[in-house]
């Protein structure tokens, strides 16, 4: 398991915080592609995003929670 600073505190992520984008070198959290991860959302293996208007974001402490709990 990788140890992220950024988690202390709340904080929101966006989709391309969590998986990353090579164009803005942003390093991924959970290395999967798009698809995957929203399949993971449908599965109810990942947890669901929270809408900010039309923005979906995630919860630091869900991520936390599913990286520690052994989702990746």
């Amino acid at each position: 398991m990788r140890k992220h600073d950024f988690f202390t505190g709340k904080r929101l992520f966006r989709l391309t915080d969590i998986i990353g984008d090579q164009q803005k070198g942003i390093e991924p959290i959970i290395p999967v592609c798009r698809s995957t991860l929203y399949n993971w959302v449908k599965k109810g293996k990942f947890p669901e995003p929270v809408k900010i208007g039309r923005v979906s974001v995630w919860r630091s402490e869900d991520i936390e929670r599913f990286i520690q709990e052994g989702g990746v």
